[in-house]
């Protein structure tokens, strides 16, 4: 599901909480020496969060990595809607791996700030009147240039969504487009990004659906409910 994964990457890099996934290496960042978060300690929080494959048995499983380039351009995008650079306030930023069946694709991602501070800054950015206009200036010529030779992209919109089972500070928004293939046709794609700030910990959950419509509700309320639970029992 190659364009599935190009429009939900590009996705997750523009409304991620911390508008820097984009598919992450899951590096550890350098911790501050004022703070004592442990990047140790955080990667297996982020870990014990994630979304693993007996959450969805019997879906295709495949790596979720990111480039130098998918990351310089989450710090662009970062500093234009007004967030901290990622490489400031991360400790860690951990990917589960993509999953896919059919025409859908879902992933989750956590990423462990300094501080619930900096956690609520981002939040804020999400909420910028600015996000459309670094969409269109940052994102989109990035996306264009990972398209099939002679793909065009089209009707690209943004907009809110409102699932049911959302936890406080949170968000939940929707990216539809459409993509016309030479001799292929057009491709519809339509990918939600929800998340929640917990503590430290701000979690997201990626769904992309490929034609038929948008990605289920009732997958994702299942799948955000395992999240919710998960930050319960394992952020501080």
């Amino acid at each position: 599901m190659k364009l599935a994964k190009v429009v939900a990457s590009l996705a997750i890099g523009l409304i991620g909480m911390t508008i820097a996934s984009c598919g992450s290496t899951g590096s550890d960042k350098a911790a501050s020496s004022t703070t004592s978060v442990s990047p140790r300690l955080d990667r297996a929080t982020a870990k014990a969060v994630n979304l693993s494959a007996t959450d969805l048995p019997g879906w295709k499983q495949t790596p979720n990595t990111s480039t130098s380039s998918d990351q310089a351009m989450a710090s662009r995008l970062a500093t234009c809607a007004g967030a901290k650079d990622p490489s400031v306030v991360d400790v860690v930023d951990v990917n589960s791996p993509n999953f896919d069946q059919g025409q859908t694709e879902v992933s989750s991602d956590v990423t462990m700030v300094k501080t619930h501070a900096d956690g609520i800054a981002d939040l804020e950015a999400l909420q910028s009147s600015k996000l459309d206009a670094c969409v269109q200036q940052i994102a989109v010529p990035e996306l264009k240039k990972e398209l099939p030779v002679g793909a065009t992209l089209s009707n690209l919109q943004i907009n809110p969504i409102h699932p049911t089972g959302l936890p406080q500070d949170s968000f939940a928004l929707r990216l539809d487009a459409t993509v016309a293939i030479p001799q292929a046709g057009s491709v519809s794609i339509s990918s939600d990004e929800i998340g929640f700030l917990s503590g430290r910990a701000e979690i997201e959950l990626q769904a992309s659906q490929v034609q038929g419509g948008v990605p289920s509700q009732v997958l994702e309320q299942r799948l955000l409910a395992l999240l919710v639970t998960r930050a319960q029992r394992n952020v501080a």
